[in-house]
């Protein structure tokens, strides 16, 4: 029996081996006379156009926000633009407003080196003045020394920017002022001279 089963196996694998080579080396030519219409399926066609339509409105979509964020954009660069020139006008009026304030202090320390320096100019000169009037009243009292007369002499020294001497003779004398220094002079110290 198993001899009848080999014998039937290997005689269908041959058979079908003949059969396949016929079949592939057989060919011939069909040829069809006259018009073929193809009439399209009404649903497939209409399911295709509400495809194209949605597609288009697609892109009509994807163009219209592609130009709002393109509008964004360029709205936002003209922000940023805006911001960095009003940083930049920020920065110089900081830049001119701190060199103003270094000039005027400048100027302020200037003035006020030159006011005391013209405070000291002054003082120096009150001082020679003082010191030339204190000689001029040396002298006059060696010379009044002689006379034997009584001089009084008065320095008011509480204003530090005004110094006051003051002679006073017991007699009555004219009154002569010499940048802020007054001298009494005596009529007769006068004559003697």
């Amino acid at each position: 029996m198993r001899k009848k089963i080999i014998i039937i196996s290997l005689s269908i694998m041959s058979a079908s081996i003949i059969l396949t080579n016929g079949y592939g080396k057989w060919q011939k030519e069909l040829m069809i006379k006259g018009d073929i219409n193809v009439i399209p399926d009404p649903l497939v066609v209409r399911e295709l156009e509400l495809a194209i339509e949605e597609r288009q409105k697609q892109v009509e979509r994807l163009s219209e926000q592609q130009k709002l964020l393109e509008e964004q954009r360029l709205l936002e660069e003209q922000r940023l633009l805006e911001e960095q020139r009003l940083l930049e006008e920020q920065r110089l009026l900081e830049e001119q407003r701190l060199l103003e304030e270094q000039r005027l202090l400048e100027e302020q320390r200037l003035l006020e080196e030159q006011r005391l320096l013209e405070e000291q100019k002054l003082l120096e000169e009150q001082e020679d003045n003082t010191k030339d009037l204190e000689e001029s009243v040396e002298e006059k009292e060696k010379d009044n020394s002689n006379d034997k007369e009584d001089i009084e002499i008065e320095i008011d020294t509480s204003d530090e920017s005004k110094k006051e001497i003051i002679i006073i003779d017991p007699e009555p004398m004219p009154i002569v002022e010499l940048d802020s220094i007054i001298i009494e002079e005596p009529e007769d110290l006068g004559e003697h001279q």
